[in-house]
Order: structure tokens, then sequence, then C-alpha cells
């Protein structure tokens, strides 16, 4: 078939006239890598400074893979790159001693170390993690990067953490080389300020005008039935948008159990979506959203229930081609995205013939919308 056979968009919500964002604070749902107060990490003059006081433009150091004839040789050459963006929030972490160091992160946090591959060295959840294994290590001479055996691993505590996102999408944490987080991007400092933080509700939203014969995208910065939402914030915003009923509204989560519990209060002309990225739960991305399986499971009875749906395959992750069409098809869905990761976080992803394969299968029962960016992997 190939992708440029096939048209495709850089947004796929072009239709959607706006936003309407009652919840602030940051979702759930969304990647969840930090370290507590007191990491140190690298500077690019190659001193240490605690993650809490590192700011965005400061220079640090980070790892970059070499090319040896062709052939990707790992993390192995040092490079000085910037913070691009930070946050912070409260979470659970655990804890790693080492024979080099320690080492406090979020149990979903990706860390450079021991694979399943006899001998092989790659990015993995912290809680996948076992004693005997190794972690990545740079002392601090700078000399190089050694493996540090594991010695123990233990629950810690919950405490406020931080995030940092770098140019080169990893940075050295107490000498140990860890994985950036993808900080939710956005142009504005008041818009950064609001979704971030431990979730609430903006009453001012819901004076917002809504007017008529428009399409709101309700929630597009924070999934409405995430865990943390209370109902009575939920039950509030329905409300205001059933208050301007010549409206069509989007509600997009990936809790669609969650959603369905309020299936009665949805205004009547409402469009629901959810994400399935893949059959499979890869849990270093998925954190703690619920199972793909669980998402089209209540998405078939929504649809029952008489609601347009639409499903979002993005980033589109490696996948088993029949389930994951069942998946979707159960959903009846009148119309798919599919994206890929443009974040560039080191998914499991498909190959493009995989790709063509699924669009074919998802076609002969509904439209398919593709998005730009998943020419990358049709290359």
């Amino acid at each position: 078939m190939g992708l440029n056979k096939v048209k495709s968009n850089s947004n796929m919500y072009d239709w959607v006239n706006d936003s309407f964002n009652t919840i602030g604070g940051e979702c759930p749902h969304e990647c969840s890598y930090c370290h507590p107060a007191g990491t140190k990490v690298m500077m690019g003059d190659y001193t240490q400074k605690p993650i809490e006081k590192v700011q965005i433009g400061d220079e640090i150091i980070g790892l970059q893979k070499i090319t040896i004839n062709g052939k990707t040789k790992g993390y192995l050459k040092f490079l000085k790159t910037k913070v691009v963006d930070l946050s912070t929030r409260y979470a659970r972490t655990l804890k790693f001693e080492t024979v080099d160091g320690n080492l406090i992160c979020t149990p979903e946090h990706p860390l450079l170390g021991s694979t399943e591959k006899r001998n092989g060295t790659d990015w993995k959840a912290a809680k996948a993690f076992s004693p005997y294994e190794h972690l990545r290590y740079v002392s601090s001479s700078v000399k190089g990067v050694s493996r540090s055996p594991i010695l123990s691993i233990s629950a810690h505590k919950n405490e406020i953490v931080y995030n940092l996102q770098t140019e080169s999408e990893n940075f050295i944490a107490n000498g140990f080389v860890v994985h950036n987080c993808y900080v939710k991007k956005f142009r504005f400092p008041a818009l950064r300020k609001k979704y971030s933080g431990e979730p609430r509700l903006y009453e001012n939203e819901l004076k917002r005008n809504l007017g008529r014969n428009k399409i709101w995208f309700v929630g597009s910065c924070f999934d409405l039935f995430a865990d943390g939402v209370e109902d009575v914030w939920i039950a509030k915003t329905l409300e205001h948008c059933r208050s301007f009923p010549d409206n069509k509204y989007l509600f997009q989560t990936k809790n669609p159990g969650g959603m369905y519990d309020w299936i009665d209060e949805f205004p009547k002309n409402s469009i629901i979506g959810t994400t399935i990225e893949t059959n499979r739960f890869y849990a270093d991305y998925m954190g703690k959203a619920p199972l793909p399986q669980n998402r089209a499971f209540f998405m078939k009875k929504i649809a029952d229930a008489g609601f347009v749906t639409m499903v979002t395959i993005e980033p589109i992750i490696a996948f088993k081609l029949d389930f994951l069409v069942d998946l979707v098809r159960q959903c009846h869905p009148q119309w798919i995205n599919i994206g890929a990761d443009s974040q560039k976080s080191g998914l499991p992803e498909p190959t493009g013939i995989e790709v063509e394969a699924l669009i074919a299968e998802l076609k002969k029962f509904t439209e398919v919308k593709i998005k730009k960016n998943l020419r990358r992997l049709m290359l």
C-alpha cells in the first residue's frame, strides 16, 4: 500500500473548535520518571548539582550512542546537552544500593543496565531490575561507563520528586545513567504551572460561555476520568457541558471504565474516544493506565449505549495484528487515528510492513486517519 498513498495529517483534531479544561495538575496517565531532592546531576562542567536546583537552560552531561561501520555500539560517548523542561510531583520511590553508590527513583523510571539478553545493556524500568544485575555507572573521574552490580532494591517512601527533560534524552544522576522524563510541553509558563502538581479543579472554567454550534475537546490536557479526579469535579464539568446543548463534545480517556460510570450524565451530542496503542501491556510506558483489553471492553459498552466512538493508536507500539484489530473492532469506532512516537521515547515499535498490514485490516470496517509522523516507520 505505502503510506505515501494514504491521506495523512499533522493534526488529528483539526475538526475541533476549542478545548475545555476544568482540571489542572499532572495527569496520572503521563510519564513518571522522577528522582527526589538531593539527587546529584552531573553538570556541563562535570560538577554535581542537586536535581531540585537544576534550571531550564542548564548545561549537563549526557550520553550519546556511537556508530562504527554502520553498527550502533551503544551509549559510549559523553556530550554536553541542555535541560529543556522541568516538573515536580509527589510519588512512591524505590531505593537501589550498588557497589558504587545509591539511587532513588520512581518505579517506572527507565535506567540503563542489564537486560534479558546475555551481557546486554539497555533501558529497563527500575521496578523490573533484580539484585545481582547491574546499572551503568559513571565515576567522578568520568573516565568511562562501567557496570555497577546491584546489591539491593527496596521500597523507599512517598516524597516530592523532580523531572528533567534533556536534549540528549538522558542524564547522569548520582553517577548512574538514567532516562529523562518527557515532560508535557506547554509554550506558556502559565499553562506549565496549571498542568503540574496535584490534580485540582479550576472553578473559573465553569463560568466559561461555551456558546453554540461548536465542537469542544473536553479534558484535552488532563484525562477527566483519571485516578485522583474527584467525582464532584467530573459532575460539575459534565453539568456545564449539558447547559450548552447545541454543541458537540469530544471526551477522550485511557479509562473508559471510569467514564462508563457517568454514561447517563454525558451531553447527548458527545463523541467518546480512547487510546489503544497496542494489544500488549508495556509497564514502562503505560504506568497506571488500564489495560488495552479493559479499555476495549468498556468502549463497546459505551458504543452499545448509542454514543459515537473513535480510537487513537498513538504512539503506536509493537503489536500482534489479529489481537489489536480485534480490540479496536470491539470499540465500534467511526474512525481511527494512527500516529507514531514523536518524543523519541525508545518505545518498541512495529515495522513499516506491520503498520501497512494493520491499516489494511482496519480499513475493512472503519475510516483510518493517518498522522504525518507515521511516515518515519514506513521508510
